[in-house]
């Protein structure tokens, strides 16, 4: 039975399915004292009928109904009814038991089907596995016992496989669903990157306007009104920007290779190399191991956080320092400053979006950039962490969680997944 699936707005989503089948034989699940299960037996055979007949009433625990064809042709046409499983002579007059097998298989795929035969033969019972068959039994090792274990173990699996297609299509729709979310996340940072910083750049532009044309006719009031208006477009312009970053980090999908890690450290400096001049700061580097990564991501990475050292350093000479340590089967990273410090109870607050410990006036920044570095390490199945104390300093520390690493320094050592 098929069903709609909609969204929180009540637009449509997807569509889902329930097998109601299915939903019949989880309620029979495997038989109990109080049930019955239901057998078709197909056998050109009369007295192989009467003698299954007898050796299921004597299964303990489980009440049959069975019924019996002695055709291929009346065995199809039974298909309608709510058969629990069918026990199916190998050999028929019309038809061999195998191109039976594969018509059930076709019509009703959840119908579970035992191969008798009347001797053994692997051949045959591998064939009729592969065919679709739940079990083979040689007649002449029929007794109640293995007769009813075989039919409780065959209806046990065609419900785990129900269960299993069950989950699988709730899958297909989550996924479905996640598709479409990801789609329309793709506008909205579209939208951010584009749409709602354009107005934002218009009225910075026609405040610039106002300040060169009548700047020096406004009053000193008036005058800081219109720079507050430019520095507060100039802020939301930043957020709007930052929001996108974080978006695009949210989202993006990491493609592995092997690199070298001090490669990743050069091109975050040389986006820094101003800054670091201006800041009078001395960078210390430890060697760096080669790491399974994605290399545009760790430089930015590397980037953030020393630039988060470089801005929260309340030192005149700011020293920081790249470190690489083995701990235990991991390469543990980070970057080490002697600023400010934090305390102890903002360790987990400062990797969320936007949260920041310090007054705008103090400090630059929109606050999204350890978020960005949580984004990225936790992508490459790492965590983030930093250790810290006030007045002295901070130390970020990062691992890249199974990804390899191999040392560029001695002897290879490779960490398995």
């Amino acid at each position: 039975m098929l069903y709609q699936i909609f969204d929180n707005e009540g637009g449509f989503e997807a569509m889902g399915a329930v097998d109601t089948e299915f939903a019949e034989a989880k309620g029979r699940s495997m038989p109990s004292k109080e049930q019955f299960v239901r057998v078709l037996l197909v056998d050109d055979d009369e007295d192989m009928y009467i003698l299954t007949r007898q050796l299921l009433r004597q299964a303990p625990g489980t009440s049959y109904e069975i019924d019996w064809v002695p055709t291929a042709q009346e065995a199809l046409d039974e298909l309608g009814q709510q058969y629990d499983i069918v026990l199916l002579d190998y050999v028929l007059h019309e038809a061999t038991g195998l191109e039976v097998l594969r018509e059930i298989v076709r019509k009703r795929p959840h119908l579970p089907v035992i191969i008798l035969t009347a001797h053994g033969n692997r051949e045959i019972d591998v064939e009729a596995l592969n065919a679709g068959a739940a079990d083979y039994i040689a007649k002449s090792e029929l007794n109640p016992n293995l007769l009813d274990r075989s039919i409780r173990y065959a209806l046990e699996r065609s419900l785990k496989l129900r269960e299993l297609e069950q989950l699988a299509d709730r899958l297909q729709v989550a996924n479905a669903r996640l598709s479409h979310k990801n789609e329309e996340l793709e506008q909205f940072i579209y939208m951010a990157s584009h749409d709602f910083r354009e107005p934002l750049r218009q009225i910075m532009s026609f405040s610039e306007f106002l300040r060169r044309d009548i700047g020096h006719t406004l009053s000193g009031r008036a005058e800081q009104s219109l720079n507050f208006m430019v520095g507060a477009a100039k802020r939301m312009d930043d957020l709007v920007e930052a929001l996108a970053k974080l978006l695009r980090a949210s989202r993006k999908e990491i493609t592995r290779v092997r690199v070298s890690l001090d490669q990743c450290v050069d091109r975050a400096l040389e986006e820094l190399t101003e800054r670091v001049r201006t800041s009078n700061a001395t960078i210390i580097r430890d060697p760096m191991p080669h790491a399974r990564c994605e290399p545009t991501s760790m430089a930015h990475l590397f980037q953030n956080l020393i630039d988060n050292a470089l801005k929260y350093c309340d030192k005149p000479h700011p020293e920081i320092h790249l470190t690489a340590e083995k701990g235990g089967q991991k390469w543990i990273l980070g970057v080490k400053d002697n600023g400010c410090g934090i305390a102890q109870e903002h360790y987990n607050k400062i990797f969320s979006p936007f949260r920041r410990l310090h007054r705008r006036d103090q400090c630059e920044g929109t606050g999204i950039g350890l978020a960005i570095c949580k984004k990225v390490v936790e992508a490459h199945g790492g965590e983030i962490w930093v250790e810290s104390e006030v007045g002295k300093g901070s130390h970020f520390k990062f691992t890249l969680g199974a990804t390899g690493f191999t040392t560029n320094t001695t002897d290879d050592l490779e960490e398995t997944p």
